[in-house]
């Protein structure tokens, strides 16, 4: 089972499910961090630890929290048209995320 938490400014996911879908999640993760990457700051980590990638971003910029908001609205959509719900889990919460123990370059 993999699990998709989206806060206020950025994203946790953790845990792997069927290559096709983490595959998928991967490239949505990777091509959403990116796009706001190139217009703001922001830090995209994955880790060694398999099945773990969290993306943490500037929340006060406008078009990258569209952007972002936009992402967070559609991976439910996604998830049931292709059928992940039995395989992902996504929560989104009102809340902002922060992991300084992961942040720490």
């Amino acid at each position: 089972m993999t699990t998709a938490t989206f806060y206020k400014n950025g994203f946790v996911i953790t845990g792997h499910t069927r290559n096709d879908i983490c595959s998928e999640l991967s490239m949505f993760a990777w091509t959403v961090t990116n796009i706001i990457m190139n217009i703001s700051a922001g830090k995209y980590v994955t880790d060694e630890i398999p099945g773990y990638g969290h993306f943490i971003f500037d929340q006060e910029d406008p078009t990258s929290a569209h952007i972002f908001s936009v992402a967070t609205r559609m991976l439910p959509v996604w998830a049931e048209k292709y059928g992940w719900n039995d395989f992902v889990n996504i929560n989104v919460l009102n809340e902002i995320l922060t992991l300084p123990d992961r942040d720490a370059d």
